[in-house]
């Protein structure tokens, strides 16, 4: 292998001067300039390190985005207390049935057009359902930052009159005011 031993024209940190410097000397000034930029200190001039070494090249900053806040963890918490009041309020009857209700949440937590479906239709069922919410409520309030939102709470299950079967509560949660979803599904229920 052969070393380069050559001169070298290198910029001077201070001054901005060009000047010859020796492979030793153009490696210690990287290493002069990476501990500056590391730590975060100045040239003695106006212009950055990075901008020095650029050769007076223009160094173009990154955009700054915009500031979004993630509320997927609070909704996630959130969800998981209402599934878990929900869940311990439903008397689930016999037979085999999906539902699915859904409702508006306001930020203090008041609750309006709850809407149930089911299939099969079937009345019992959607009465249950809705006797679950209602038991519910008061609900808390939406974490902070979230002016609304909407829950959509599904409740699968299959049961016959000797008490054998299954049951699953799942949903969804999306705040009105971001337009973004966070879906969270609960384990299915120990038959019993």
């Amino acid at each position: 292998m052969k070393q380069d031993f050559s001169p070298r024209l290198a910029i001077s940190s201070c001054s901005g001067k060009a000047s010859v410097a020796s492979r030793d000397q153009r490696k210690g000034f990287r290493v002069a300039l990476l501990c500056l930029l590391i730590i975060g200190g100045t040239t003695g001039s106006s212009a950055s390190p990075a901008a020095v070494y650029a050769q007076g090249k223009a160094v173009r900053q990154p955009a700054k985005a915009p500031v979004k806040v993630d509320h997927s963890a609070a909704l996630n918490s959130y969800w998981n207390r209402l599934r878990q009041r929900v869940q311990n309020n439903w008397l689930i009857p016999d037979g085999k049935n999906h539902i699915v209700l859904t409702a508006n949440i306001q930020a203090d937590g008041s609750v309006g057009d709850v809407t149930v479906t089911s299939n099969p239709a079937n009345q019992q069922a959607e009465q249950t359902c809705t006797d679950a919410f209602s038991k519910s409520q008061p609900l808390e309030p939406l974490p902070q930052g979230i002016a609304a939102a909407k829950v959509t709470i599904t409740f699968d299950y299959n049961y016959d009159p000797h008490g054998d079967g299954s049951s699953r509560l799942y949903g969804m949660i999306v705040p009105v005011a971001q337009g973004q979803a966070q879906q969270t599904t609960s384990p299915p229920e120990t038959p019993k």
